[in-house]
């Protein structure tokens, strides 16, 4: 599924009612040329901190949208995602075989 990154304002709630953002620029760009959303469309919206709302394009300007974001905790809260999952931890190594076992890795 994918996740759109809301703007920082949405996480402190300095939002405008709260609830209601503005999106433009690259943001803007993406959720209504590239998946090419119009107004109506909803789409999933999550925070740097992990908490997830279900928001709704209301209106689409030239240069702008206005997106109503909701969530299913009430007005003020959010879905966590991060409840019920496993803490994965992921170690990354990196090596340079010699030569002749190089085109067998390739």
């Amino acid at each position: 599924m994918r996740q759109f990154l809301l703007p920082y304002e949405q996480e402190t709630g300095k939002a405008n009612n709260e609830q209601t953002i503005t999106v433009s620029g690259k943001d803007f760009h993406y959720l209504v040329n590239v998946r090419r959303l119009s107004a109506g469309d909803s789409f999933t919206g999550i925070t740097m901190t992990g908490v997830q709302y279900h928001c709704t394009i209301t209106q689409v300007g030239r240069d702008h949208a206005i997106v109503n974001c909701m969530s299913d905790r009430g007005q003020a809260g959010g879905i966590d995602c991060d409840v019920g999952r496993d803490k994965v931890e992921l170690v990354l190594c990196q090596c340079v075989p010699k030569l002749p076992k190089m085109d067998l890795v390739i």
